[in-house]
């Protein structure tokens, strides 16, 4: 674990309940780690060490040894639940991810562990986001649809839904930091705006964008749709999922034509987004 963010916190237990060989946090400064912090990383059996040793140790190993699951495809391999705090692209993933090292993110984890028997829908963008996802929440409780809502909003997701019910749909919305590491696409995926922010973090517009939007698309294991605005439509593409009023509903229970309210929501979110792009307010969120 790189990092003690509080996605990362509230989702140890659940990796340290995945059974791996070893668990490992690493900070730059242990000294600086809470009693709280400390209380939460010893219930999960996890060694606290400096990220410098934990690097050396990576490197030393070549990546063979790390958070090693029992029975899946991250046996034999070190998987980094990376913090916002470490930038993707900067030196101390470099260096992890040339030693072999793979990167997930708490939300990722969540919706790699969750995110299959439910409708997920993935909400990002440079402005908007928290905007668009909040409508949505409300637009659902008017529905009277039974759902979940967290990522970079709220609470964080692994303590609001460490064991949520199968079935119900998900609403999350994902920062850049959370997107770069993103390996399990949502059922929907809305893009409100891409423009360049966070440069500092991402290293380049380019590597910015590109970060933005990884997850979002489909893969052909999983269809999905995605719904950016306008602008973005050739930059992004996704393949669709063909669905009917009189098809039956998905295991999610968000009837298609909610859908259709969906897209007049992001309308919404994006118009509220350019609005305030003029004066400089926008969320208090992390981008």
């Amino acid at each position: 674990m790189l990092g003690l963010g509080i996605d990362n916190l509230a989702a140890l237990a659940a990796v340290s309940g995945a059974g791996p060989a070893s668990l490992t946090a690493a900070v730059d400064d242990v000294d600086a780690v809470t009693d709280a912090d400390c209380l939460v990383l010893v219930a999960a059996g996890a060694e606290l060490v400096t990220t410098a040793l934990a690097i050396d140790v990576v490197e030393a190993a070549g990546g063979g040894s790390g958070l090693r699951g029992g029975s899946g495809s991250s046996e034999g391999s070190v998987v980094v639940l990376r913090a916002p705090g470490y930038p993707r692209h900067g030196p101390v993933c470099a260096r992890l991810e040339r030693s072999g090292a793979r990167f997930t993110t708490a939300v990722d984890l969540w919706m790699g562990t969750y995110g299959s028997d439910r409708e997920v829908v993935g909400i990002t963008g440079t402005k908007g986001k928290s905007t668009v996802t909040s409508l949505l929440d409300q637009l659902l409780d008017l529905l009277g649809i039974e759902h979940l809502m967290g990522g970079n909003i709220g609470l964080a997701i692994w303590e609001q839904a460490p064991l949520p019910p199968s079935g119900v749909p998900a609403v999350i919305e994902v920062s850049s930091y959370m997107a770069a590491d993103a390996h399990h696409p949502p059922s929907i995926g809305v893009l409100t705006s891409l423009d360049a922010d966070h440069l500092t973090w991402h290293g380049s517009v380019e590597a910015y964008r590109t970060d933005k939007v990884t997850g979002l698309t489909a893969t052909p294991e999983k269809d999905g749709y995605l719904l950016p605005s306008y602008a973005y439509t050739g930059m992004v593409t996704a393949k669709p999922v063909t669905a009917s009023a009189d098809q039956p509903t998905s295991s999610g229970g968000i009837p298609p034509w909610v859908w259709i309210a969906v897209l007049a929501v992001v309308a919404a979110g994006v118009g509220v987004a350019l609005r305030r792009r003029g004066s400089g307010d926008d969320e208090a969120e992390t981008d």
